[in-house]
């Protein structure tokens, strides 16, 4: 009868151990999936600027994104034109890169140019970047 109780424990120890493991290697792959994800990309932008020509109404603006992530991204900038008050008088959409990814440390560039006639006191510009899908 010890005996029978000494074999149901060792039983029911490995397999809540095995259980256990189990546990423990789902959770650890589970983890490096996430961490290994396209969603980690990181950027910047950088370089941005707004100038005006010859011709008031007229602005260049022009910058970079620079990818700070590990993996390849390509996307496109929109570019913001603010008032005084931080309200968005326009937004243009121009590609960055010309729409060619670009890798871990490398900036990938966009410029456009933007008439402005009509819209009264644009202050200042600012761009999202916008990943697509590679």
């Amino acid at each position: 009868m010890l005996s029978s109780r000494l074999s149901q424990h060792r039983v029911i120890i490995f397999t809540t151990l095995a259980l256990f493991i189990f546990i423990l290697t789902s959770v650890h792959v589970e983890a490096e999936k996430l961490t290994n994800s396209a969603t980690a990309v990181n950027y910047q932008v950088v370089d941005l600027s707004a100038d005006s020509t010859d011709n008031s109404d007229i602005i260049d603006v022009s910058g970079g994104i620079k990818n700070f992530g590990y993996t390849s991204i390509k996307g496109h900038a929109i570019i913001y034109l603010l008032d005084g008050n931080q309200s968005v008088l326009q937004a243009i959409d121009t590609q960055v890169n010309d729409g060619q990814s670009f890798r871990h440390a490398q900036t990938g560039k966009f410029e456009t140019t933007v008439n402005i006639a009509g819209l009264s006191n644009v202050q200042s510009v600012t761009v999202e970047f916008i990943m697509d899908r590679i």
